[in-house]
């Protein structure tokens, strides 16, 4: 008797592993953490955003930097990195 057929297969077929991320409880830990993590990252934004609206901060960068564009600036506190500061 073979070790398959005493656990109920059939011999001729061949099953494939599963990937490990497939099967792995880690998955679904990680994308909670990378979720929170991102969830985290826009509220910071946003509150540096609410915080610099009522005058707590204030960027000294020039006109033509990055983070002078509508959408960008919200990212301005969480993303300090290539500014163009006179």
């Amino acid at each position: 008797m073979a070790g398959g057929a005493a656990l109920g297969r059939s011999g001729g077929a061949r099953e494939r592993p599963l990937p490990a991320a497939v099967g792995s409880p880690y998955v679904g830990v990680m994308k909670r953490l990378v979720g929170r993590a991102a969830g985290l990252y826009l509220l910071f934004a946003i509150i540096g955003r609410f915080v610099e609206g009522m005058g707590g901060v204030e960027c000294s960068c020039s006109a033509d930097c990055w983070c002078r564009r509508p959408i960008l600036s919200t990212f301005r506190w969480v993303f300090p990195f290539g500014h163009r500061c006179p």
